[in-house]
């Protein structure tokens, strides 16, 4: 009785205050290739697993009223990532198309009307994009027609606020959100998404990091005194530290903007790794009170790479770092095969012995 209200108070806490901390960002290689970089961050294990879901699977979206909204079958199959447990609630995930969709926390989303027949809710809406769509195009052309409304989970006690990030193979990517009970859609451009504020916001602030270059500062002369710069790096001096969403935000954008370009996809997997490796979050260099004795801390939980062009999707989690990956080409996904999962933290090998090496 007493961990069911500690939960309970942790996830009031949780859906009402700000240790929400994802990170998405698009790498887009010389060749074409288009690697997407996504980290988890929650203050409670939020018991993730990765889904194959195959063609013909069949969706009816409802609302927490019993509304009926759309019905789909899917045309494409899925590798997707859930939360909670919930094996409907997808947060993220990649079709066989290269077509990406992510779900980041957005406290304070307000949704829609549920109009029947005629809308999908929250906890359906990556999957009704994976299913159904290969381009972003696709995406917008039908969106604009529909309602996203909320589904409130009892097992989270409460909405899951959330804004996504939807990216096709050729890069064109936009962002999703749900303000005062309208659907805002955004292109884009800078490749970049985290949480509050909202993605308008978040794009106007780059200008207040304007004076961050590549090239380090050449030394100047103030009243006859040389100042010269205290090591390399001086270009960027400025550039924000901290693991707040507007911070991360930056940092991500502009380390994009400057990291040496990838060549392709291979190139474009390690550029995502080592940024994703700028937001990492160690547990505990952020914690929030639940009560005066009882912290609860935000932590990079798992983080994701999808490789648009190859499909194939790339995972770590944080006690076990090593990259894995699935490849979807290797995969049954024909209409008829089995809906497959398991689950992230599942143990894997973590380090690769290379003793026989110097034997």
């Amino acid at each position: 009785m007493k961990k069911t209200i500690l939960t309970c108070t942790i996830l009031c806490l949780i859906f009402s205050n700000k240790l929400l901390t994802c990170t998405n960002f698009q790498v887009k290689a010389k060749d074409g290739s288009v690697v997407i970089g996504r980290t988890m961050e929650f203050p409670v294990d939020i018991k993730s697993n990765i889904w194959l879901v195959p063609r013909g699977e069949q969706y009816t979206s409802i609302s927490d009223k019993k509304v009926k909204g759309l019905s789909w079958k899917t045309k494409h199959a899925f590798l997707a990532l859930d939360g909670f447990d919930l094996s409907s609630n997808y947060i993220d995930g990649m079709n066989e198309k290269g077509l990406s969709v992510g779900g980041l926390m957005f406290v304070g989303a307000k949704y829609q009307e549920a109009i029947p027949g005629n809308f999908v809710n929250n906890t359906d809406f990556a999957s009704w994009i994976l299913g159904n769509f290969a381009t972003v195009d696709e995406v917008k052309k039908e969106l604009e027609k529909i309602n996203v409304v909320d589904m409130p989970l009892k097992k989270l006690h409460g909405s899951m606020g959330l804004h996504f990030d939807i990216t096709d193979t050729s890069g064109n990517s936009i962002v999703v959100e749900f303000i005062a009970g309208e659907k805002k859609i955004y292109e884009n451009k800078v490749g970049v998404l985290t949480n509050r504020p909202d993605f308008n916001w978040q794009t106007t602030n780059l200008s207040n990091y304007i004076n961050l270059q590549h090239e380090d500062k050449e030394p100047r002369t103030i009243n006859a005194h040389k100042i010269i710069p205290t090591g390399v790096g001086s270009g960027m001096l400025g550039l924000p530290g901290d693991w707040t969403p507007p911070s991360r935000f930056v940092k991500v954008a502009y380390a994009l903007d400057a990291s040496t370009p990838a060549k392709n996809s291979i190139e474009a997997v390690n550029l995502a790794e080592h940024i994703m490796n700028m937001v990492d979050i160690p547990k505990g260099v952020i914690k929030e009170k639940v009560n005066p004795v009882i912290h609860v801390y935000g932590y990079a939980q798992w983080s994701i790479i999808k490789d648009l062009k190859n499909k194939i999707m790339y995972f770590r989690t944080y006690d076990n770092v090593g990259l894995k990956k699935i490849e979807m080409s290797k995969l049954n996904m024909a209409e008829g095969a089995k809906k497959k999962s398991f689950a992230i933290e599942k143990q894997f090998a973590n380090a690769i012995d290379v003793t026989e090496q110097v034997q």
